[in-house]
């Protein structure tokens, strides 16, 4: 399974990729991650802010230029923090590295501002040392690639008598760092499962393999016929270095024993490093790595000791060239049984037996490239599973708001906008406005949601987001629509949604605990003088009135109020002061009191759901109805009357109606 390309476009998610490994040019284990990992997101279709935490070589001396261009040009938005020469320096205490003792607090408030004025949808951190970066992410998916198990370092390195390297801690810290994070990311199956059920955070693993790489067919015959060439490509690691030495010199013992024709390159800055009195070709820097892989007919990763993925041993497997490797050098890879050794003894013997033998290559070529296969079918299935976890994490919410005005639905549309504060903690907020709503909300535009038209709808087909829809948006609408159980809460105690067959979901106007949503406060301060004061006489809904009617046709609304009772009040839907005042008071006017309220007009017609929703929150007694067709009157006061006598039969019951009934008793 793999991901698929997708362009970017506006509902492409957005990702701020923070590590201290630049991704160009792509020359070790650590910058291959980052690079493989961004790329990943970029692929999905997520847009990427760079932000590195510069201090490896050689930008902890100068502004590398040409990378940082590399670096623009491969994901657009780039920002490069130098940081304070604290950051690669031995523990303070002398044991180990306290989880933010690399931490520069300059670097929190840049991130603190980059957070503020931008919205992430994700936030990506490389090693455990940076996790404090997820206290500046706010609302954002945080998600951790370890790379590395940091804990352990000290404790490998005492086994092997030597000093640790980079960055190392304790268990305690490690694992704290690991639980700021929503989800964490490692590079080998071991170090997903080092802290057990210790960890409660999700954990992926997904190796080194960069996406286009593919397992390769290659040449089916030894290079010479004399002798077999054996080759090393590394660094100068520490635990290569010693792995390498103590398998040269059982090699030289072996040599001297059965004269194997044994030829060994070794390429690498671990070339000046290397401590044998056989004749090794040292080339040094290699300038092609595929070349120097044409040069060998086998490569050797002879580290016994370490932690970590071994980058180099997956490169020689998907070039097709088999490898022989140290226990630990092997592991994530998948190599046969037979490839792997656990001691520099039993690896230097397995050499010269080839080189005496010279057994077919094939039968090496067909593991190495089944076990390539394998490791890249690893690698699309992880990639595929983080994706959809993101995905299922931060999707889209689309608040649909078609059809509403300004004028006619502003505390419906104040509510929403308050909703976006709330919601984009969990999702990115977007609203489907008419064009006539655009420059409406545009003025109320904040960090918490972006503006959508009709126009948009296909980008949001192409985008391939799990998309939570709320609102009337159909479900043919979008590509892929999701009724999400997390979203439920988003329905208030007593409101039910009834959307429709083909609807995704449906919000409701006012939530249950709609009092201390800013847009709507805002509303009910504007009344809330009054509501307190004893001048009942001054409001629509005082103790006198006993049903309140909201009418949407006009002429019906000034023509009820001459056949009915004194204790009614008829609003028309037009009048909107007083339809806005009256949602003032009753909203501020508590619950289980007020008048009933009822409805005339279009069946879930947005004053009609904001009617219900307010009686529904308030317990009150709630009727609606509906005018279906054309009326047979032609006197609209006539018609009136018949509606009130029960006469008039095109109303009937609206299926939300809290109240059962024949007809509307005004």
């Amino acid at each position: 399974m793999t991901v698929p390309a997708t362009s970017p476009n506006r509902f492409g998610q957005t990702v701020l990729f923070i590590t201290p490994f630049a991704s160009h040019p792509a020359n070790s284990g650590q910058r291959r991650r980052v690079f493989q990992i961004a790329s990943l997101l970029k692929r999905a279709g997520f847009r990427i802010t760079f932000v590195l935490y510069a201090f490896e070589l050689p930008w902890y001396w100068y502004f590398d230029q040409i990378s940082y261009q590399e670096m623009v040009n491969t994901w657009g938005e780039v920002h490069i923090y130098p940081t304070s020469k604290q950051v690669g320096l031995p523990p303070q205490d002398g044991n180990f590295h306290s989880l933010d003792e690399w931490w520069d607090p300059a670097f929190e408030k840049f991130l603190e501002r980059l957070n503020e004025i931008k919205t992430f949808d994700v936030t990506v951190v490389t090693n455990v040392w940076m996790t404090k970066a997820f206290y500046s992410a706010f609302n954002s998916f945080k998600i951790l690639d370890t790379l590395d198990v940091f804990s352990k370092r000290q404790q490998i390195a005492n086994r092997t008598g030597i000093a640790p390297e980079f960055f190392w801690t304790d268990e305690r810290n490690e694992m704290f760092g690991w639980s700021r994070a929503d989800l964490v990311v490692t590079v080998t199956d071991e170090e997903k499962s080092y802290f057990g059920d210790k960890i409660t955070v999700p954990v992926h693993n997904i190796p080194i393999v960069l996406a286009e790489a593919a397992a390769k067919k290659t040449r089916r015959s030894y290079i010479h016929d004399d002798r077999v060439v054996f080759g090393v490509l590394s660094s100068a690691q520490v635990y290569t270095v010693i792995g390498l030495n103590a398998v040269l010199q059982e090699l030289e013992l072996q040599v001297e024993e059965d004269f194997s024709p044994v030829d060994l390159i070794i390429g690498g800055t671990i070339s000046d490093h290397v401590k044998t009195n056989l004749p090794v070709q040292r080339l040094g820097e290699v300038a092609s790595e595929e070349e120097f892989l044409g040069r060998v007919d086998f490569i050797i990763a002879p580290q016994f000791d370490g932690t970590g993925f071994k980058v180099k041993v997956a490169d020689a497997m998907l070039a097709g060239i088999p490898v022989l490797a140290a226990e630990h050098s092997s592991i994530g890879t998948g190599l046969p049984d037979s490839f792997v050794f656990s001691s520099p003894k039993t690896l230097a013997r397995a050499m010269s037996r080839i080189a005496l033998d010279r057994p077919p290559l094939s039968r090496f070529l067909d593991a190495v490239e089944a076990a390539a296969a394998n490791l890249v079918a690893a690698r699309e299935r992880s990639e595929a599973e983080l994706i959809a976890s993101i995905e299922r994490a931060c999707g889209l919410l689309v608040l649909d708001v078609r059809g509403l005005s300004a004028e006619e639905h502003w505390p419906i549309l104040a509510s929403y906008v308050s909703w976006s504060r709330i919601l984009s903690d969990r999702m990115r907020v977007f609203f489907l406005v008419d064009d006539n709503l655009k420059r409406i909300i545009g003025r109320l535009r904040n960090r918490w949601y972006e503006i959508v038209g009709e126009a948009d709808l296909p980008d949001l087909k192409t985008s391939g987001k799990m998309v939570v829809a709320l609102g009337p948006l159909r479900a043919n609408d979008l590509s892929r629509s999701v009724r999400d159980g997390r979203w439920d809460w988003l329905l208030g105690e007593q409101v039910v949604s009834d959307p429709g067959d083909d609807a995704v979901s449906q919000l409701p106007f006012l939530h249950s605990d709609i009092d201390w949503l800013p847009g709507v406060m805002t509303m009910i301060r504007g009344r809330g003088d009054l509501a307190a004061t004893d001048k009942a006489r001054e409001r629509i809904a005082g103790p006198s009135v006993a049903r309140v009617t909201v009418v949407e046709n006009s002429e019906l609304a000034r023509a009820l109020p001459r056949a009915g009772r004194s204790s009614d009040v008829i609003i028309a839907l037009s009048d909107r002061g007083m339809f806005n005042n009256l949602i003032a008071e009753l909203l501020c006017g508590g619950r289980d009191s007020g008048p009933e309220l009822a409805w005339i007009g279009r069946a879930g017609a947005p004053a009609e759901r904001l009617l219900h929703e307010i009686a529904s929150r308030c317990s009150l007694k709630f009727t609606g109805s509906t005018i279906c067709g054309r009326s047979s009157y032609d006197d609209v006061e006539k018609y009136a009357r018949a509606l009130l006598s029960g006469v008039a039969m095109p109303l009937e019951r609206h299926p939300i109606t809290l109240q059962s009934g024949a007809a509307l008793d005004l």
